[in-house]
């Protein structure tokens, strides 16, 4: 009796593997790849009603310097469905005032919150007042400050915080530091790449 060759003997273990491995495999010939890692699934931040305040007081802000146009339509998008209309008519009342006042060009405004006062009227209903300061730069004038209330009536309505009521009025006003205002340009230069946007 022929004892096998050793080559032959490694043949037949290769074949044996081949097979074992051929077993193994998915139909067509190749090994799936890899599962990949579970993935964290995060729900996507919801902005608060308090959060949402001061957007649209920054919005405000920025309706004097961008055209009545495009002010109504940005009131608009922050606006509930029943309020838009009123909204946006109380805007084109109030830019019309503004123009007349200071005619000769936009006017340029920075707002920023001092303190907010928030009451939850009900799950879907909030009422944010909010104190804050404004500084208006008109049109050939000397820029001058403003201590303001505003009271954001918010309705959550198409998964967001929207805007249902708005009423501005006098707020608490402290007193003057000694000393007169910088002049316009030098106020305007210095704060030159500066920006309105909330983080």
């Amino acid at each position: 009796m022929r004892r096998p060759r050793p080559t032959t003997a490694i043949r037949v273990a290769a074949m044996v593997g081949l097979v074992v491995i051929g077993r193994s495999l998915p139909a067509g010939g190749r090994a799936a790849p890899p599962a990949p890692p579970p993935q964290e699934i995060r729900p996507a931040p919801v902005e608060t009603a308090r959060a949402a305040s001061q957007r649209i007081l920054d919005a405000y802000a920025s309706y004097p310097s961008i055209g009545p146009a495009e002010a109504e339509k940005s009131v608009r998008a922050l606006a509930t469905m029943a309020a838009a209309d009123r909204l946006a008519a109380d805007l084109r009342a109030d830019l019309a005032r503004l123009a007349v006042g200071y005619a000769g060009g936009a006017t340029q405004v920075w707002a920023g919150p001092l303190a907010i006062r928030e009451t939850a009227v009900n799950q879907s209903v909030r009422r944010e007042e909010v104190w804050f300061a404004r500084v208006v730069v008109p049109p050939g004038r000397a820029a001058y400050v403003e201590w303001r209330l505003a009271v954001l009536g918010l309705v959550w309505e198409s998964d967001r915080w929207r805007l249902d009521t708005f009423d501005e009025g006098p707020g608490p006003r402290p007193a003057e530091v000694p000393g007169g205002p910088d002049p316009v340009p030098e106020l305007i230069g210095r704060l030159d790449g500066f920006s309105t946007e909330r983080t």
